[in-house]
């Protein structure tokens, strides 16, 4: 991976901010290019297990342009330690970063590496707090895990689950009881399977919820 260039052999919806140089075997399509769920993935597994600096950097930065990899989600197994490292110095610096900085990293930390400032619940808060947890109740689901809110978590993070406590950012709060209780429920379930965002795994555990929602809601078993 170098720092300037642009991306030969693949069809991009956005300009990317590096040139990626795959040398390991890559299935082409019919028209020799690789297909667009292969292309996000080689770049996440390349940058996850990026130590060089310059590049970290380069990520991290916090800009206005929409640059292909902007909208991509770097899975949890993918990173180095040399890369959450560099997001464990940074989070240290109290610089601003881009959106790319997600709560898959921040799990990624050892225990000292990040600290999580909590706040007491406002009244407002409690309120949508006890409407998204009723919500939840009546789906059949109990969150027993206890819930604190934080202004720490990555800027477009809504919730993040660590040390068997759920954590949600203040703007959880601004997007209605629903999107609450979605943020909720979603790291209630990272709490239970202990799966990563944007996985196979997690993808299945959130269509096996679906069904057994429907089956409390029916009253019956759906076989």
């Amino acid at each position: 991976m170098v720092e300037t260039g642009y991306l030969l052999a693949g069809k991009l919806s956005r300009i990317p901010l590096f040139t990626y140089n795959f040398i390991s075997g890559v299935t082409l399509t019919e028209d020799r290019t690789i297909k667009d769920f292969d292309i996000s993935w080689y770049i996440t597994d390349a940058i996850g297990k990026c130590d060089l600096e310059s590049i970290l950097t380069k990520f991290y930065a916090p800009s206005k342009s929409p640059w292909y990899e902007t909208q991509l989600y770097i899975p949890d197994s993918s990173y180095s330690d040399a890369h959450i490292a560099y997001v464990q110095r940074l989070m240290a610096s109290g610089k601003d970063y881009s959106d790319n900085l997600t709560s898959n990293a921040l799990r990624k930390l050892p225990n000292s590496g990040l600290t999580i400032q909590t706040h007491p619940l406002t009244m407002v808060e409690t309120g949508y707090l006890l409407r998204a947890e009723r919500i939840l109740n009546r789906l059949g689901f109990t969150v027993t895990a206890p819930i604190q809110v934080t202004d720490t978590l990555p800027k477009n993070a809504l919730g993040m689950a660590q040390n068997d406590t759920i954590y949600l950012s203040s703007s959880a709060f601004s997007h209605g009881v629903k999107s609450l209780a979605q943020t909720i429920l979603e790291e209630h379930i990272h709490l239970k399977t202990n799966f990563a965002d944007q996985t196979r795994q997690l993808q299945d555990e959130f269509l096996r919820t679906i069904f057994t929602v429907a089956e409390h809601i029916l009253g019956e078993p759906l076989e």
